[in-house]
């Protein structure tokens, strides 16, 4: 009696001692997924609007008003033009310290009204901030010594000790001071008259971008732009290489992927493309390619031939080998020009607007369901599933049925939709709901998503991903748990329009850009 008591208490601790660390794990877990990791979140940026080009024994670092990238020399490759989280983005002057293993970057104030000089250590990814003394405006010249650090604005002069990290007024420059910017384009007569244009169909169109800095390296002159990147010259031969490339400034609400190519569309000024195989990036607009009438984006899909974009001027279709936009309109019997939904099954493309649903094969449109507001389209072996503001709906013969849920949640409108076999997810204004094996579940806010209304989805192997007002929840399909990412542990602070997995890397389309998250290598 007694050894069967005592062998009951020690189960007993045994099953105590296993639930402590099964909860001491998920809090563990649950700590880890709210740590900010900066060196997994990417926020990109393009170098279109370079302030500032200094040259090292093995980089080329360019700065600009959305941020800094660098060109290795020895690979010749270009990193990712990124805003790091802890830099500033109105850069006037960047400079490589030949004394130490640090790049200083001194800002115009226009941003926070305070200009700021700053010091980062690449090596150790080591970031520091020094503000000026107050009535100094933002410099002209920053100079480089062994132990100092100068700034000049006209007949006004700083000094920051290195050391010391102190601020003085009283001294004399010496002469053996590097001085940046590095050069001045008017020295180099070839780049006159110090603009470049931008190239149309058929013709040069009169907007300019003009030269804006300059620094050399041996043979090769390079030259930043207000508006048209970096160009880098060969002084002997005057033979030139154009680097344009990173993202738009703007809001990211398409992101689509096709081969080794991703689109981004959304609320900005152009349609990027970008070839991550060759790290080869392009830009259409309006003014710029004939047949393309709008820049603002809601949809997208593709087939072996064409590109479709939907815009609130149309559907805006992009012939691959030709290069030729063609936009379709309400005249093209269309159920109405704003184009809200977009999905190619293999042979049909469909097509939804804010008045109805269209289907086009081989050019030609036929109207299928007027007087509704389509929200996405979802194809399936059965027909495609349509979402709207009153719920979903799937073809039914000549005729649509209505999806219902037991809760009636799905009428209350249903953003996206995913289909995985025999799974079906609903992004509605209420959570996410998951058909699957004739049962529903509803995840919801805020004990498994941060935000109550799901924008967007995508799935890969592992993990569901869930776009929401409030940033994304990953769902971990073999743990069976969510974890979340918003603003308390990542670059995401609102809305996630669109989600793209490109592993190792998800992309997400925010109002504020676009945000890149490494994850599992």
């Amino acid at each position: 009696m007694t050894q069967t008591l005592s062998k009951c208490q020690e189960e007993f601790f045994i099953d105590r001692i296993l639930i402590l660390l099964y909860f001491i794990i998920v809090i563990v877990l649950f700590l880890f997924c709210y740590v900010y990791n900066p060196e997994a979140w990417t926020v990109m940026t393009n170098i279109k609007d370079v302030s500032s080009i200094s040259i090292g024994q093995r980089y080329v670092w360019v700065a600009g008003s959305e941020g800094i990238t660098t060109y290795d020399k020895l690979e010749n490759v270009w990193d990712a033009p990124v805003t790091r989280t802890p830099f500033p983005k109105d850069i006037q002057i960047i400079a490589v310290d030949r004394f130490a293993p640090d790049i200083w970057f001194v800002t115009s104030g226009l941003i926070n009204q305070t200009p700021t000089l700053c010091r980062f250590t690449p090596c150790f990814r080591d970031y520091k901030k020094f503000t000026l003394p107050s009535g100094f405006s933002s410099p002209e010249s920053l100079g480089i010594s062994k132990d100092y650090v100068y700034l000049v604005f006209g007949e006004d002069k700083k000094r920051f000790d290195k050391k010391t990290e102190k601020w003085s007024t009283d001294f004399s420059i010496p002469k053996d001071i590097e001085w940046f910017p590095e050069d001045d384009i008017k020295n180099y007569s070839f780049l006159s008259p110090y603009y470049v244009e931008d190239i149309g169909v058929g013709k040069p169109l009169l907007h300019r971008y003009y030269m804006s800095c300059c620094a050399s390296d041996g043979r090769d002159l390079w030259v930043g732009t207000k508006g048209q990147g970096v160009y880098r010259y060969d002084k002997t031969t005057l033979e030139s290489s154009h680097f344009l490339f990173g993202i738009f400034t703007g809001g990211i609400t398409t992101i689509w992927k096709e081969e080794d190519i991703i689109w981004f569309g959304g609320i900005g000024s152009e349609i990027a493309r970008w070839n991550i195989k060759i790290d080869k990036w392009d830009y259409f607009y309006p003014r710029k390619d004939y047949g393309l009438l709008s820049t603002t984006v809601s949809s997208a899909a593709s087939s072996d031939k064409y590109v479709w974009l939907g815009t609130p001027d149309g559907l805006s279709q992009f012939d691959k080998k030709e290069r030729i936009w063609r936009t379709f309109r309400v005249f093209d019997k269309l159920p109405a020009d704003n184009i809200t939904a977009l999905a190619f099954d293999g042979q049909v493309l469909w097509i939804g607007t804010e008045y109805g649903l269209a289907r086009m094969v081989n050019g030609d449109i036929t109207r299928i369901l007027l007087n509704v507001y389509i929200t996405d389209i979802c194809p399936s072996m059965s027909g495609p599933l349509i979402a709207t503001p009153g719920g979903v709906f799937r073809q039914q013969g000549e005729g649509w049925r209505k999806i219902e849920d037991p809760d009636k949640l799905l009428s209350l409108g249903v953003e996206k939709i995913l289909i995985d076999g025999d799974t079906m997810f609903f992004g509605s204004r209420r959570g996410l709901i998951v058909y699957s094996h004739g049962d529903w579940k509803r995840f919801k806010y805020p004990t498994d998503l941060p935000g109550e209304k799901v924008l967007s989805i995508a799935q890969d192997e592992k993990n569901l991903w869930v776009g929401t007002e409030n940033g994304v929840g990953v769902f971990d399909k073999k743990l069976d748990m969510w974890q979340r990412y918003d603003e308390n542990n990542s670059p995401l602070n609102g809305s996630v329009y669109t989600i793209l997995i490109d592993e190792p890397y998800v992309y997400f389309g925010t109002l504020s850009g676009l945000v890149r998250f490494r994850y599992g290598g």
